[in-house]
């Protein structure tokens, strides 16, 4: 069975996320961020605004993995 859902995550800090179903075992992922090198150019091409602009909306960091699927 699939189920797809999204989630609206904060990207400046890792994530737990734990998948349960009846009567199998709880599957756990991990999303961790990272620096986001879309961010490079950005600052070069908005500057120093630019990149506090990135940096308060949290857009200088990605997290990883992206999608999340596991098979129960």
């Amino acid at each position: 069975m699939i189920t797809p859902t999204e989630a609206t995550l904060i990207r400046r800090s890792s994530h737990q996320i734990e998948l349960e179903l009846k009567d199998h075992a709880t599957q756990s992922v991990t999303l961790i961020p990272s620096f986001n090198s879309v961010t490079l150019g950005n600052l070069l091409i908005g500057g120093i605004i630019g990149y506090m602009c990135d940096s308060s909306i949290g857009a200088i960091y990605k997290l990883s993995p992206k999608k999340v699927a596991v098979v129960m």
